[in-house]
């Protein structure tokens, strides 16, 4: 059978895209939602020197990708509650810290325009095309305790109590957070002693403790440990 040129090209042409399609989609697939601060006290100030919530990108694959167009929600059922202004793009091996204030600012510095409740809410990443590319479930985040992946870009999520905003998350990670103690008086300077309590929710839970403003030591506790 003959095939013109024009035929043989025609038919090409569709392949190539076929093609371009599937390499774009997988440039894209590289990109994941690495770690989260829902309630940032004082771990890192944006450029106001307000220390809002934050989400952090990270492409573990060896191309660029183009999120012009993505969607980066709160709330999956609208994926598009915000989304990345044009030319917005994340290098190979690379992190992108978006804050999430409310303040919905494009630029160098980029803004949504939600903020993370930290008493849990989910979040979503999508392609232009609607398509998810990647989701956190909703979790309780303590105050400027992160929420991420170890290592970056895995599976398995943990807390962080020395968060890494744009960098890897090399710190040590924790499975979960426990609730803080209670103490039977408030902190400050007293003239007269007291009987002082520390109780906690949890019955089976260890309380380290320390008399002089250090850090407790559990390899070193003394006898300071109820």
């Amino acid at each position: 059978m003959h095939t013109s040129p024009g035929t043989f090209f025609r038919g090409l042409l569709p392949f190539f895209c076929l093609i371009f399609g599937v390499f774009s989609a997988s440039f894209a697939n590289t990109v994941r939602i690495n770690e989260v601060m829902a309630s940032n006290g004082a771990t890192i100030a944006d450029e106001d020197g307000d220390y809002e919530d934050w989400i952090e990108l990270y492409n573990y694959g060896s191309e660029p990708v183009d999120l012009t167009g993505w969607g980066l929600s709160d709330n999956p059922g609208s994926p598009f509650k915000w989304s990345f202004p044009a030319g917005t793009s994340i290098g190979p091996d690379d992190y992108l810290l978006v804050w999430a204030s409310g303040k919905d600012r494009s630029g160098d510095v980029l803004h949504t325009n939600y903020a993370i409740a930290a008493a849990g809410e989910a979040l979503v990443l999508s392609q232009a095309e609607g398509v998810v590319i990647d989701a956190m479930d909703p979790v309780v985040m303590p105050r400027d305790v992160s929420y991420g992946r170890a290592p970056d870009q895995g599976a398995a999520w943990f807390f962080f109590d020395e968060p890494t905003p744009g960098g890897a998350n090399t710190t040590t990670a924790y499975a979960g957070v426990t609730e803080r103690p209670a103490f039977s008086q408030p902190a400050g300077f007293y003239a007269a002693g007291f009987d002082l309590q520390i109780t906690h929710p949890d019955a089976d839970a260890v309380i380290y403790y320390s008399t002089d403003g250090s850090d407790p030591d559990p390899a070193a506790v003394g006898g300071a440990i109820l």
